[in-house]
């Protein structure tokens, strides 16, 4: 099942593991937009193929939140990952996004 997230549903992406925002205190942030994944790789730490619910995150949305947390840090970011809980390159939106 993949689960699409919207700017509409109103979910703060600060501080949830598998999608949204991570700040670790730091000038670097991490960004997470999918949990999806093609691929099962023995290796992977987040066993990525065998989600049985999957997430997107609309790239406006993230855009947005990103935004605003590079703005309550008081523009002290140096650095951001685009990381994922799956695949990064699978979100359909990935160009906007690394844009």
């Amino acid at each position: 099942m993949l689960i699409k997230v919207p700017e509409k549903y109103k979910i703060p992406l600060i501080g949830i593991m598998q999608i949204g925002i991570i700040d670790r205190g730091s000038s670097l942030i991490q960004v997470r937009y999918t949990t999806c994944c093609n691929l099962n790789c023995t290796f992977c730490s987040t066993a990525a193929g065998d989600h049985k619910v999957n997430y997107t995150v609309d790239a406006d949305y993230l855009i947005t939140w990103v935004r605003e947390v590079i703005r309550l840090k008081e523009n002290k970011i140096t650095e951001i990952n685009l990381d994922s809980m799956g695949e990064p390159t699978f979100h359909p939106e990935i160009i906007k996004i690394v844009k």
